[in-house]
């Protein structure tokens, strides 16, 4: 392939004619050959194999043969992950897991309980009337309350999304246990052998776990309230989790709380539930409570990790969470292909190669040590090495959950591994996906700068190469008046209007704003001063800002443009890098490299010099090589490339 890297242009193709005699480490690329004078004879082998230069780059450069590597390589991967996690199936799973949790509904009052919980034990009792009080006065509150506080008065329950306060928790945590062991059908009592069964599909495994994480107690009273305040139970951080045994339940540090343990019979589940409940399982310490459970699903042949999560703040707020995660135990089963698993891994493994080699063997081929380097600094080269980094993470963890002998570990009695090693199964299993689903992302737009074959894609790609490295200013000018925004909102509006209540949900509204004209806008017009904010926000952000972003675009075809009729050549950013690490390190300099050529008006100029390049150009053309001087001042000129007869060979 050396002999046939060419150079991409609109209307011509630029193809290396090497000399007979290759005394010299350079190899011309930059050749034109006019259409008309191609050779017409040119097979379809020698087309596919023929690298053409990309735009931008003198030293990088795309093939047929190697954009087929690459879209192979992204439909490999596609299908190892499809085999991997049947992502329709497991989709519709967790829909269905996620809407049996929120529609599970728990009483609110102490009077007219569900027939289950009447002999719950004076704590609940005691939670009941705590939680109908609290529930009055916050229907009280001007503003509160609203539909879903009317139907918690008049009803007397309420459903997940409905859980806000700690007396909540306790209540939907049983009323979640319930539906997990039910005992009734449509047509009566339930068979024996489907009481296990979440929605009729999911066969509950092992256990089901109650999860706490509490804090200690520390003394952050005034010294006026400590009367009050004898205790303070603040934020969950590491520093301050409370680790101990706790009303005789230890601490799991795989499940990251401490753990509970409810046998897969409903009597004695619920039977757990309600004496731990009594004990004041959930108190002032509690920062964040959890139900785990486990399940499988037959037809799919995939196991599901259930986790409901409420974290409670010290300042008086529930956020609910629920994470579902599978994992597939015996992925090399006849039962779900198995084989076909192993023939894309040896087919994503082929492909990864020939991108290695297509890295390798084109950074050899660079005429130059300098240019080799910066063929490697490439801002796609970057893309390939996050790529081959996640790939590497992606395999050690796919090797380690095949290795891990919890898989083959399966408990006569409950048909599974032990709930612990399923669990942290399956966060393992949702990191492998993680990784491979990042590197199919990244190799997907990989794909970007193989399409510049296309001279339309290529100019295309041209522009917005340029666009793009001029929008350096544009982005300190945007990230300094959206900063402005968040933070001045975050204040102003911070107490009264949930989406400004963080700088994060700040931030995050305001760039829905920007980007999708979101939602949100009229709460904020009710507060003080929120029209003008809007108002100020509107016109800096997404009438100026915006309107300037697109100025940029179009100014970018302009410099395209202009650069293609004057024939200016605008040297890199990792070549100035590769021409600064260079010299650091001693590396002989390029004489014959277009982007350090002397400028005079009428040939090539670059956009910055590298030190080196200044003190070439500060020497008399005596002092430079014979090359340099007689060459061509045109880089895209036929007789740049002539051969350099007589002179020594250049080093790499």
């Amino acid at each position: 392939m050396r002999g046939a890297l060419v150079a991409a242009s609109p209307n011509v193709r630029h193809r290396e004619t090497l000399p007979e005699r290759r005394h010299s480490s350079f190899r011309p690329r930059h050749v034109i050959v006019d259409e008309e004078h191609e050779e017409e004879d040119e097979t379809w082998s020698e087309w596919f194999f023929t690298f053409q230069q990309a735009p931008c780059q003198l030293t990088a450069y795309v093939a047929p043969a190697t954009l087929l590597v690459r879209c192979l390589f992204v439909a490999v991967l596609y299908l190892l992950l499809l085999r991997m996690c049947p992502i329709p199936a497991v989709a519709t799973s967790v829909q269905g897991v996620q809407r049996f949790v929120e529609l599970t509904e728990f009483n609110t009052d102490g009077i007219t309980r569900p027939v289950e919980a009447q002999d719950a034990g004076p704590a609940l009792i005691h939670h009941s009337h705590r939680r109908l009080r609290s529930s009055l006065l916050a229907d009280g509150k001007p503003g509160g309350g609203g539909g879903r506080g009317k139907r918690k008065q008049e009803g007397g329950s309420a459903s997940f999304e409905e859980v806000k306060s700690l007396d909540d928790v306790a209540y939907f945590t049983e009323a979640l246990v319930q539906r997990l062991f039910p005992v009734e059908a449509y047509d009566g009592a339930r068979p024996e052998d489907e009481r296990l069964l979440v929605l009729r599909v999911h066969r509950l495994l092992s256990s089901v776990v109650l999860l706490q994480r509490r804090v200690k107690p520390t003394d952050c009273a005034y010294d006026s309230l400590k009367s009050f305040y004898p205790v303070c139970y603040e934020e969950l951080h590491e520093q301050n989790e409370d680790t101990g045994i706790f009303l005789g339940h230890q601490y799991d540090p795989v499940l990251g709380g401490l753990a509970v343990t409810l046998p897969l019979d409903r009597d004695e589940a619920l039977q757990k539930v309600r004496e731990i409940a009594a004990q004041n399982w959930w108190d002032q310490a509690t920062r964040e409570s959890s139900l785990l459970f486990l399940f499988h699903n037959a037809p799919g042949h995939y196991t599901g990790y259930c986790r409901v999560t409420f974290a409670l703040s010290p300042y008086g707020s529930v956020k609910s969470d629920i994470e579902v995660a599978f994992l597939r135990l015996q992925p090399f089963a006849a039962e779900v292909h198995g084989y076909l698993l192993i023939l894309w891994s040896v087919l994503a493994a082929v492909f990864l190669c020939l991108i290695l080699y297509e890295i390798v063997h084109l950074s050899r081929q660079q005429v130059h040590t300098r240019w080799a380097l910066a063929y490697l600094l490439r801002p796609w080269a970057v893309f390939d090495y996050c790529m081959l980094v996640l790939v590497g993470l992606g395999t050690y963890a796919w090797l380690d959950f095949v290795g891990n002998p919890a898989r083959s570990n399966i408990s006569p009695e409950t048909g599974a591994p032990s709930f612990t090693d399923l669990a942290a199964m399956a966060v393992q299993f949702s990191e492998i996906t993680f990784f491979l689903s990042t590197v199919l992302l990244f190799a997907v737009f990989r794909i970007v700068e193989y399409l510049t074959m296309m001279p339309e894609v290529g100019a295309m790609y041209h522009v917005l190469a340029r666009a793009v490295s001029d929008m350096g200013y544009f982005i300190a000018i945007f990230v300094t008046m959206f900063v402005g925004f968040t933070l001045g909102g975050h204040v102003l509006f911070g107490q009264q209007v949930p989406m400004f209540a963080s700088v994060a949900s700040a931030m995050n509204h305001l760039m829905l704003w920007f980007l999708t004209l979101g939602e949100g806008h009229e709460d904020l017009f009710e507060q003080p001063g929120g029209f003008l904010y809007m108002c100020f926000f509107m016109v800096a952000i997404m009438v100026m800002l915006f309107n300037m972003l697109i100025g940029i675009v179009t100014n970018a075809f302009d410099t395209v443009a202009e650069e293609e009729k004057h024939r200016i050549l605008i040297k890199p950013v990792n070549h100035k890098l590769a021409d600064w690490l260079c010299d650091r390190a001693g590396v002989s300099p390029f004489y014959d490299d277009p982007y350090n050529l002397p400028d005079p008006p009428q040939t090539v100029r670059t956009a910055a010099q590298t030190p080196h390049a200044h003190q070439n150009e500060s020497q008399t053309p005596s002092e430079y090589p014979a090359s340099a001087v007689h060459r061509a001042a045109d880089w895209r000129d036929p007789a740049f490339a002539q051969d350099r007869e007589g002179l020594p060979p250049a080093p790499r």
